[in-house]
């Protein structure tokens, strides 16, 4: 996982709004449990990309998941 993190930096280092980059970012912080780096990371790309139903579907299941 600390290889695909740092691929994806690498790649938002590259280009900031790369959506994939964005997405697959936040999706690693769920898959490891870090919830807090995933919603910093979910808020940033939201602000980019408020209405990608990728992002949207994430944000919905970080909620789900605050009360686990």
């Amino acid at each position: 996982y600390l290889e695909a993190e740092e691929a994806y930096r690498k790649a938002l280092d590259i280009n900031p709004d790369n959506p994939d980059a964005q997405i697959n970012l936040v999706l690693l912080y769920i898959q490891t449990g870090k919830r807090e780096k995933a919603r910093a990371e979910l808020t940033k790309s939201m602000k980019t990309m408020p209405d990608d139903p990728r992002l949207l579907g994430l944000r919905k299941k970080l909620s789900s998941m605050q009360g686990s």
